[in-house]
């Protein structure tokens, strides 16, 4: 018979009662498998700084800001307009990838909407 073992947060895993059972997952054993190398403190230590550098990262990609934490929109280099000689408007040439959720895609295909350019812009 298996109970869940319990802990502030809630359900955290399965602890087998029966004697010589499995007991709970350890998943991957990284803190015992270098404990011998390398002191547990500096291993989570590490681990956090990688964790926060790549979560800072991914911000400043997706939300460009100054120094004093304001949105800065970022200057891009395509600067064309579709219905040029250089981006003539023919069919099936573009094609939109739009995320649903998002209110500027949203945006981007309303324009696509009220400018009639579903037959020049295909949409995922």
């Amino acid at each position: 018979q298996r109970m869940p073992a319990v802990s502030r947060c809630g359900v955290i895993g399965l602890k087998s009662q029966q004697k010589g059972g499995e007991g709970p997952s350890k998943g991957f054993n990284v803190l015992e498998l270098t404990g011998a190398l390398i002191p547990q403190g500096a291993l989570v230590k590490g681990v956090k700084t990688g964790w926060r550098l790549a979560w800072t990262t991914l911000m400043k990609e997706l939300a460009p800001q100054s120094k004093d934490g304001d949105y800065v929109r970022p200057s891009y280099s395509f600067t064309g307009e579709i219905g040029t000689p250089t981006f003539p408007d023919e069919p099936a040439r573009f094609h939109l990838y739009a995320g649903k959720a998002c209110p500027w895609c949203h945006r981007v295909e309303l324009v696509r909407s009220v400018r009639g350019l579903q037959d020049y812009i295909s949409i995922t």
